[in-house]
C-alpha cells in the first residue's frame, strides 16, 4: 500500500466512526448512529471505486463494519457505472447478509463484467435465499468458465447439496433443478 493509498484508508477509518470519538459516539442515540453509520457508508461507497484494490478492500471492511445503514447505501452502489464499485458493492452485500439485497444481487448477475457476476452470485451464495437458485442455475451456460463455477458453489451453499463445480456438474446441476421444479409444479 502506498503512502496516498494508506492516507485514504485513515479516512475511511474516520468516516466509519463518523467523525466523532469513541466516548462520544457511545452517547449517540441509536437514531444518531444509524444516521452517522449512513453518511460513512456513503463516503465509503466513494472508496469502493478507488483504482488501488487495498483501498477498496478496506472500503468494503468498514461497511461491514457499520454493518445495517450500510445496506441502502450500498443497494443504490450495486447500480453504480463504475464496475468495481458494482463488484465490491456485492461482495459487502454478500458479508452483511442482508435479506433486502438478494433481488438487486439476482439483478446484477446479468452484469456485463464477469467480475461483478462472480461476485453476485458468491454474495447470493451467502444469502442462502431460495430465490436466487433459479437465477444461479441460469448463470452456469455463462461464457466464463469462472462465473460458472462461482454459480456452482453458491448453489451448493444453498441447497447443502454436493453436485460438483466441475465443467461436468453443470448438467449434474441442471438436471437437478428441472426435477425439483416438476416436482413443484406436481405438488401445486
Amino acid at each position: 500500500m502506498n503512502y496516498k493509498s494508506a492516507f485514504t484508508a485513515l479516512l475511511l477509518s474516520i468516516a466509519l466512526l463518523g467523525g466523532c470519538a469513541e466516548p462520544e459516539r457511545a452517547k449517540l442515540s441509536e437514531e444518531e448512529k444509524r444516521i452517522k453509520g449512513r453518511e460513512a457508508a456513503i463516503m465509503l461507497i466513494k472508496s469502493l471505486g478507488d483504482s488501488n484494490s487495498d483501498v477498496q478492500f478496506i472500503a468494503v471492511e468498514n461497511l461491514v463494519m457499520i454493518g445495517d445503514p450500510a445496506v441502502e447505501p450500498l443497494l443504490e452502489a450495486i447500480v453504480s457505472e463504475n464496475p468495481f464499485v458494482r463488484r465490491r458493492a456485492a461482495d459487502a452485500l454478500g458479508r452483511l447478509r442482508d435479506k433486502r439485497a438478494v433481488e438487486p444481487l439476482i439483478m446484477t448477475l446479468n452484469d456485463k463484467m464477469a467480475s461483478v457476476r462472480i461476485s453476485a452470485s458468491f454474495a447470493l451464495g451467502l444469502l442462502e435465499d431460495e430465490r436466487a437458485v433459479g437465477p444461479l442455475v441460469r448463470l452456469l451456460n455463462d461464457e466464463r468458465d469462472n462465473v460458472s463455477k462461482m454459480a456452482m458453489m453458491s448453489l451448493g451453499q444453498i441447497t447443502k447439496l454436493k453436485l460438483g463445480i466441475e465443467r461436468e456438474s453443470k448438467q449434474k446441476w441442471i438436471d437437478w433443478y428441472v426435477d425439483s421444479e416438476k416436482a413443484k409444479s406436481e405438488v401445486q
